[in-house]
């Protein structure tokens, strides 16, 4: 009996180690637009971004999307989270990917830099486009992407997109 009881302990030790040390940006998150801070008066009208982690460890992560012009769109990464950068792909990249055989000109890295927080870079044609952070709740109910653009012609921009677990 006492060997059974062990065993158990060992179980739900492991299992809540494992729980632990998953990564907390798994699973659905919906824009919350009333939170969010957007660089212009027109925004996303809608979004969902899902996040799972494949069996080999890498980081697949979707988001689609309503612009504020009423246009659907989505874009799709899988990476690990190691700071190098792998292809990042949207509609007109599928596109000439389709059509033309060219590979896409996006590219995403992230890097956790702490428990719940996670550096990331944005690059087309090698470039940096935007770059960030994105930070999970301490009760994992929240997400936060705070974006840096460059911006046109010298105007940088920083705003705050929060997201709520579904």
């Amino acid at each position: 009996m006492r060997q059974l009881l062990l065993a158990g302990l060992l179980l739900a030790t492991a299992a809540l180690a494992e729980a632990q040390n998953a990564n907390p940006i798994i699973g659905s998150w919906k824009l919350n637009p009333e939170k969010s801070q957007f660089p212009t008066k027109q925004h996303t009208q809608m979004e969902i971004r899902q996040y799972r982690e494949r069996s080999d460890g890498y980081l697949v992560g979707l988001a689609i999307f309503v612009d504020a012009s009423g246009s659907p769109g989505f874009s799709q990464f899988t990476v690990k989270s190691d700071g190098n950068f792998y292809p990042e792909y949207n509609a007109d990249a599928i596109s000439e990917l389709s059509v033309n055989g060219y590979a896409t000109p996006l590219a995403y890295a992230e890097k956790f830099t702490g428990e719940r927080l996670i550096d990331w870079t944005d690059k087309r044609n090698g470039t940096v486009v935007s770059s960030g952070t994105t930070q999970i709740s301490d009760d994992g109910k929240q997400l936060f992407i705070i974006v840096n653009n460059p911006g046109h012609h010298g105007q940088p921009s920083t705003y705050t997109l929060v997201y709520d677990r579904q």
